[in-house]
């Protein structure tokens, strides 16, 4: 379940999650192997309702909609095995390979900290660079790694490497 508006309504310091946060807790979940995922969006706060998708404005709605296509579109990757490789890149990261590409799916770490990341790939993968799914940008690939920002604790990538 990932929030959509603002749980822990009476502790201190409690903030509504902004659309971004929420698409980063989408992908850290998918990352770490979430078989599912469902939005609650009762409103602790009512500075605009009960409802959060229905009464909080479009830009949660049309964040929701652009997670959950990103999801449906990748569903065939994501639906594939898993397989374990540490990429040494303090990150969280999830492996899968399908119709010839590696896919890695990398998100900061829980308790981690944004900024530049450099991921070591599996000996014998092949490819002068990466492809940032949906992002239109590649990433060169020198010496078998490949460096990558992370700006926010909530940024996530998901890298093909074409075989």
């Amino acid at each position: 379940f990932v929030e959509t508006a603002r749980p822990f309504l009476g502790e201190p310091g409690a903030r509504t999650i902004t659309p971004n946060q929420l698409e980063g807790a989408v992908w850290s979940s998918i990352i770490h192997e979430a078989r599912g995922v469902a939005f609650f969006q009762h409103n602790n706060n009512h500075a605009c309702g009960t409802y959060s998708l229905v009464e909080c404005g479009p830009a949660l709605r049309n964040k929701v909609s652009a997670v959950t296509a990103k999801i449906r579109w990748l569903a065939p990757v994501i639906n594939t095995q898993s397989y374990v490789w540490n990429f040494r890149s303090g990150t969280d990261t999830m492996l899968k390979f399908r119709n010839g590409s590696y896919y890695i799916f990398a998100g900061v770490k829980l308790g981690g900290t944004p900024g530049t990341k450099t991921f070591v790939l599996p000996p014998g993968t092949r490819g002068a660079s990466v492809t940032v799914v949906g992002e239109g940008r590649t990433v060169p690939v020198v010496g078998g790694k490949f460096t990558d920002r992370f700006a926010y604790e909530y940024t996530h990538h998901v890298y093909r490497v074409t075989m």
